[in-house]
């Protein structure tokens, strides 16, 4: 019998059991109820940023792509003008991998309604006009064999403009550099759309390039006449580089290299041994390219002298993507035997310039780090790095930020709880304290907030960096969050999310609460200005 003048407390839901009352509640790959976000915005978001191939502990690759897949389609056809809007806002955030951008601009243009084709083209005409080569390229593929449709009015002039408008020089360094993308080489292109050069700008160039890739890269008879005639040294260039055997004298290939100004790609595979080769391409080579290429320049010699300094000045100097920037942290050191120090310095600064931060009015933070044990595996945002390692650089770019932060990993328990000092340290000095702090057990993202609720510290913001696969705690999140917004109600919460999955911590329309996807350019600065807004 029950004492009413000691009611007894309410039983709380373990993470396991679905909440009494509820409808809205799915289970995720773990076994824990959370909250769905199929068919919504933040499904789209997360799939742009994350895509759907990044298989992890509880879940195989294929069905998280399908999965993903699904939703984004029906939400596309259902909301086809928010979801245009949302490609708009991310092409000026610039997300780290475009295969997801593509795979919805696909979509909208096949739909079914005219004028959400036309306004798709308008916006594809603009996002690929300053695209590299193979964005077209990976477009097309997406259309034909993603989507299963055919190639009607609209976008074969929108792949004609490429070859119609863009200037002669853009023309020939993409052509000769994206050679092949998805299946598709620029010759299917032209094939596709039937560009007419007739009266354009430098027309004579145009047709000489054109037959020049229509030809397999071949000059016709007399085309390379005409090529130097039209002054298209990067072609020629190009041409006989391909030719040049293992044996060239390697003043030679830097003479080729220097005049047509080449970069890797256009460089036959088997000369990419040559240390000179590298050296001659090195003013030329893009900041992104350098990040990749690090390990095989260190391998090649080139770290000394004059030529370490170029490499060092182009990394310091160049807008790079802080994700990419991570990457190359994380794998120069890996792949080779005595990596060098200046760089890996260079890296260091060029990670905290490329993610600096405006914090506004936020005080007290914690950032909290998911380090249970599927974090650690899979990949994400189609890398090669894992949730984990990239959850560490974010929260060393989040700790640098706020002046005022704690910064906690964790697993499934308070007594898991263990402060993780990022401020104002190397990322791989980073990664051995976390190697050093792991325990890969279960998951309990209840954790930072009762650790908040018990040493009593009024937050401004609380952010956990996780894969969401909730399940092990004795109560659900949003209870836990509730109760600490009852305590301090001024707090905000947001679950930075670096796997791609279709759930969510809270209902949509919760008060105070952000879903932020993986590590776009922009991620952490929209988090960081939604955080600062008054409540």
């Amino acid at each position: 019998m029950v004492n009413k003048l000691y009611p007894t407390k309410p039983r709380k839901t373990r993470q396991t059991e679905p909440t009494p009352g509820r409808k809205d509640e799915v289970k995720n790959f773990a076994g824990g109820y959370v909250y769905s976000i199929e068919d919504t915005v933040e499904h789209l978001r997360r799939f742009i940023v994350l895509g759907g191939k990044t298989g992890a502990l509880y879940y195989a690759d294929a069905e998280v792509t399908m999965e993903a897949l699904r939703g984004v389609v029906d939400y596309v056809n259902d909301q086809p003008i928010v979801a245009l809007a949302i490609l708009q806002d991310f092409a000026r955030k610039h997300p780290p991998k475009k295969e997801g951008m593509m795979f919805v601009l696909a979509l909208l243009l096949t739909h079914d309604t005219l004028m959400i084709r036309q306004s798709a083209a308008e916006f594809a005409g603009d996002l690929l006009k300053n695209a590299p080569l193979a964005d077209t390229m990976m477009l097309a593929w997406l259309i034909q064999a993603g989507t299963g449709h055919q190639f009607g009015r609209l976008i074969k002039k929108l792949f004609a403009q490429f070859w119609q408008n863009a200037p002669i020089n853009a023309l020939v360094y993409q052509s000769t550099k994206y050679r092949k993308r998805h299946g598709w080489a620029p010759a299917d292109l032209i094939q596709v759309a039937h560009p007419k050069t007739k009266g354009r700008v430098d027309e004579e160039a145009r047709n000489v390039l054109i037959r020049y890739l229509l030809n397999g890269y071949a000059f016709k008879e007399g085309d390379l006449d005409q090529a130097d005639a039209q002054g298209l040294i990067q072609l020629i260039a190009f041409d006989e580089i391909q030719t040049m055997p293992d044996t060239a004298d390697p003043e030679a290939l830097t003479g080729i290299i220097e005049a047509g100004r080449l970069t890797w790609e256009h460089i036959p595979t088997y000369l990419l041994s040559v240390r000179e080769v590298w050296e001659a391409m090195l003013p030329n080579l893009p900041g992104h390219a350098l990040l990749r290429q690090l390990p095989r320049l260190d391998k090649l010699g080139l770290f000394d002298g004059k030529t370490l300094d170029v490499v060092l000045e182009k990394l310091a100097v160049k807008p790079l993507h802080p994700f990419r920037v991570l990457l190359a942290a994380l794998n120069y050191p890996r792949k080779v035997d005595d990596p060098n120090q200046r760089v890996i310095d260079v890296l260091d600064a060029a990670f905290t310039s490329a993610s600096a931060l405006d914090v506004g009015n936020i005080g007290n933070a914690l950032v909290a780090l998911d380090s249970s044990g599927s974090m650690c595996g899979g990949t994400t945002a189609g890398s090669t790095i894992t949730p984990v390692e990239a959850g560490i650089g974010i929260s060393a770019a989040l700790c640098n930020a706020l002046p005022n932060a704690d910064s906690i990993v964790f697993t499934d328990s308070l007594s898991s709880v263990r402060p993780f000092p990022a401020r104002g340290v190397r990322y791989n000095d980073l990664l051995t304290m976390w190697n050093s702090l792991r325990t890969g057990r279960s998951t309990d993202l209840t954790v930072p907030i009762a650790h908040a609720l018990k040493t009593e510290r009024d937050y401004d913001l609380i952010v956990i960096i996780t894969d969401l696969q909730t399940w092990y705690g004795q109560e659900k999140v949003i209870d836990t969050w509730r109760r600490y917004k009852r305590k301090y109600p001024k707090a905000k919460f947001v679950a930075v999310s670096l796997l791609h999955s279709t759930h969510s911590l809270f209902p949509e329309g919760e008060p105070d609460t952000l879903n932020i996807s993986g590590f776009d350019a922009t991620a952490m600065d929209t988090m960081l200005q939604w955080a600062s807004n008054a409540s």
